[in-house]
């Protein structure tokens, strides 16, 4: 299966690149360059930290050199994968509405209508037809760090059969490809040693003996295992991008003296939900709310906050029951990209599942907040992961739970965001154990625990109560 998997990515044209190629290679593949050093198929003179060496001639290498300009005719599958328009990878066509890509290629994409695709061209920039994506599915197992189960399946809108484009046949499972065996990869990759990206596609017909011991080694449980990959913290909302907050309508940015100290988001027409520890010793009238910006600090509305509850049982020190309600002068209502979320009415979290958290937070573990809002999404733990990865930090408790993964995260200024699952606010940033984008997840309050939903229900039931009374009384 692995094999398959394989062989229909390096068919599909899967060769990755950015505009810093250097940094892009090495960052993501790692495991691949270290396992082409110990089998000798990779020079191990030369430094891996963001420098491609150059081509030996008695060496061979993962990039599409010596290939041959080809038409789209003879390639009729291939397709050029686009994030917000710009070419990142190769894909295939599959099927009418699906194509084929590397799971890596799509693991830092926010939302499927950042995606599209450009086919029926040789071109990668000109030419053919733009197909917008509508979902993506990362295989289940894929894993980052090794590049294993690396495949990933993306929807469109529109039929992809438009002449030339037709799809390409997949091996079927029962087949089984002798060793060693010709292919032909094609795509738009880096094509020498000067780093020069071509615009019209390539293609190359793969040494019999190379492809054989590529598949081996790329695909041997026994050579992965014996390499172990350390990943490193970047410190920012890993894997996330800049958003707008159309997009966002119920973020908002709590700001203390003017700065920006927490997230929050919209729960009712004049209350929002943030942190317990971002009202906790805070004076109410230094206290204010931007919502309906982009950024934190211009635009939008800012409303001033005149009254707030932290949740009775905080506890500032584990920080536990980490919620808090304020309420502003005013409504956030009839104003443009501002919004209310729901708060989740289900008693449990889904586990396994992916999360969307969104802020302003800093891009490293002490740094300042970052003017643009971004958003990422997290994978949500169960509870007995989250327990087993926070316990020597922190006493987990019921109204806890952990989401992220390396390579995607909150960080300093994200406190008091929400975490939205399924268009309901699942979460809220509570703290991070170590560094920000580490080895640990990062924790949230729990909505779904039965004291943090009655506070916050209990709040909103009390201020429309309040909201009545004021009109009645004039």
């Amino acid at each position: 299966m692995r094999q398959l998997l394989l062989l229909a990515v390096l068919i599909g044209g899967v060769l990755c690149m950015t505009i810093d190629h250097h940094k892009y290679y090495y960052s993501r593949q790692p495991a691949l360059f270290r396992l082409l050093r110990k089998y000798n198929l990779w020079p191990r003179n030369q430094t891996v930290e963001y420098e491609r060496p150059a081509q030996q001639l008695n060496v061979p290498n993962p990039f599409i050199y010596g290939g041959d300009s080809v038409a789209i005719e003879s390639f009729p599958y291939q397709l050029s994968l686009r994030l917000e328009g710009t070419h990142v990878c190769g894909a295939s066509v599959i099927a009418e509405r699906w194509a084929l890509s590397a799971a890596h290629c799509l693991d830092e994409a926010l939302f499927a209508s950042a995606i599209t695709f450009r086919g029926g061209t040789p071109h990668r920039l000109a030419g053919g037809y733009i197909f917008p994506a509508d979902q993506y599915f990362l295989h289940p197992k894929f894993d980052r760090e090794i590049l294993d189960y690396d495949a990933a399946v993306i929807h469109v809108t529109e039929s992809f059969l438009i002449d030339p484009i037709r799809p390409v046949s997949l091996g079927n499972t029962n087949t089984i490809y002798p060793i060693p065996s010709a292919a032909v990869v094609s795509g738009w990759g880096t094509a020498n040693d000067d780093g020069y990206t071509p615009l019209i596609l390539q293609s190359l017909e793969m040494v019999p003996w190379l492809l054989s011991i590529v598949v081996t080694i790329v695909l041997s449980e026994e050579a992965l295992a014996i390499e172990s990959y350390e990943p490193r913290a970047t410190g920012r909302i890993v894997g996330g991008r800049n958003v707008e907050i159309r997009d966002f309508p119920y973020q908002l940015s709590v700001q203390n003296d003017g700065y920006h100290v927490c997230g929050a988001s919209v729960v009712s027409n004049r209350l929002a939900l943030t942190a317990g520890h971002c009202c906790f010793g805070a004076d109410v009238a230094k206290l204010s709310i931007r919502g309906g910006s982009t950024f934190h600090g211009d635009g939008g509305m800012l409303f001033t906050v005149n009254w707030f509850s932290i949740h009775p049982q905080y506890d500032h020190d584990n920080l536990n029951n980490d919620v808090c309600v304020l309420r502003i002068t005013g409504t956030f209502l009839q104003h443009p990209n501002i919004a209310i979320i729901q708060i989740t009415n289900s008693t449990t979290i889904p586990g396994g599942d992916q999360g969307i958290v969104s802020g302003w937070g800093a891009v490293e573990t002490d740094g300042n907040s970052v003017p643009h809002l971004r958003a990422t999404k997290v994978k949500i733990l169960t509870q007995t992961q989250c327990n087993k990865r926070i316990r020597n930090s922190v006493t987990p408790t019921a109204s806890m739970f952990c989401a992220g993964n390396v390579g995607r995260s909150i960080c300093v200024g994200d406190g008091g965001g929400p975490l939205v699952y399924q268009q309901r606010q699942i979460g809220i940033v509570s703290f991070i154990v170590k560094e920000c984008g580490g080895t640990e997840p990062a924790v949230y309050t729990r909505l779904s625990n039965k004291s943090v939903q009655d506070f916050i229900t209990m709040e909103i039931s009390n201020d429309q109560l309040r909201q009545l009374l004021e009109h009645l009384n004039g």
